[in-house]
């Protein structure tokens, strides 16, 4: 595919992901658990099939064998587009943000060994649950989700970080495509000037 129609691609799969009622619903999740039932939780106003509809979408910005991942697009669609210095640069620093925020570590304020379970940044943490549980799952990450299963309220809270970071990503997706729709590269007359506050990222 030529450069500017991976481009157009992304910024299709961004309104769709966008539409998603599991963003729409503007949601913040809390769980709820019981030290009668330790191994039983809920959260409250999680649509499972919302989330899985979102992640059907979502995939494709995260995994590097799509051409419109996060990685892929940006190191090999954005630099071959003709887009405006301020453009390249703003990309290239939300980018990096996230990628900051990602490979962080976890501060957990509660009791529990994530190292046990090779969970120690957000990243690992995303991948999880995400190949754990959603998406294509692997032994590996199955294995370590199921194990989380026995630890109750942590994973609830866990999971419910998760739910936030697949957010903050999502976030990163809409504002690069913003900036893409709104040049003539792949232009999208719903597009509104993209605000560097919506991302969701804490600048550091």
């Amino acid at each position: 595919m030529l450069p500017t129609q991976i481009a157009k691609l992304f910024v299709n799969k961004a309104n769709r992901l966008r539409r998603c009622s599991f963003i729409t619903a503007q949601k913040s999740f809390s769980c709820r658990w019981s030290a009668r039932h330790p191994n039983e939780l809920s959260i409250p106003g999680l649509d499972e099939e919302a989330l899985d509809a979102f992640l059907l979408t979502f995939r494709f910005f995260i995994q590097d064998k799509e051409s419109i991942s996060l990685r892929r697009f940006c190191e090999d669609t954005v630099p071959s587009l003709q887009l405006s210095t301020d453009d390249v640069a703003a990309i290239s620093r939300v980018r990096a943000d996230l990628n900051t925020f990602l490979d962080s570590r976890l501060i957990l304020p509660w009791t529990f060994p994530p190292t046990a379970f090779k969970i120690t940044t957000h990243r690992d943490l995303v991948y999880t649950f995400l190949y754990g549980q959603h998406a294509h799952a692997t032994e590996r990450h199955f294995r370590t989700s199921t194990a989380l299963d026995s630890w109750g309220i942590s994973r609830g809270m866990m999971t419910c970080l998760y739910l936030e970071i697949l957010k903050i990503i999502s976030g990163v997706v809409f504002y690069i495509a913003d900036i893409i729709g709104n040049t003539s590269v792949a232009p999208d007359d719903t597009m509104q000037p993209p605000a560097a506050a919506d991302v969701g990222l804490v600048r550091r």
